[in-house]
């Protein structure tokens, strides 16, 4: 969930009812009219596959689960930030078009579940550490760059 511009945005971390497994669907709702969800955007988890092995083949990646686990958009760019911690990646849409998909380091993100952005175009995402204190959470800044 985020809030930007008057909306309130929400991602599915899975698949609705009736709806197929490759899809993940982003709906929005205006802030001071909380009782009109509208469908904003529909993820279609084959379209990130493919762009993943068309850029990253080096990865060797074929298919992913991606169970979006955060949501932002940029302040500067527009552009919404759909992050997944089932397989590290962030999925990029500008005007409902996606632009990019990036990976995200194991050794760096253990699990990451939540990003966000500060006004300047700065990034955080946070990463769960495990349930045993083996791998400790952590905050991770990256630093906007135009």
């Amino acid at each position: 969930i985020c809030y930007r511009d008057g909306y309130i945005y929400i991602v599915c971390k899975d698949a609705l009812v009736n709806q197929p497994e490759s899809k993940r669907m982003v709906y929005r709702v205006k802030a001071n009219k909380l009782d009109n969800i509208e469908p904003y955007l529909e993820i279609n988890i084959d379209d990130l596959s493919h762009f993943l092995t068309q850029n990253y083949s080096e990865l060797g990646i074929s298919k992913i689960l991606f169970n979006p686990s955060a949501i932002a958009i940029h302040p500067i760019t527009k552009e919404m930030y759909v992050l997944s911690a089932s397989d590290r990646f962030i999925a990029i849409y500008k005007d409902k078009q996606l632009t990019n998909v990036i990976p995200l380091s194991a050794d760096i993100y253990y699990k990451p579940e939540g990003i966000s952005f500060y006004e300047n175009g700065d990034m955080l995402i946070s990463s769960e550490g495990d349930k045993k204190g083996f791998v400790k959470g952590t905050i991770n800044l990256i630093k906007y760059q135009k």
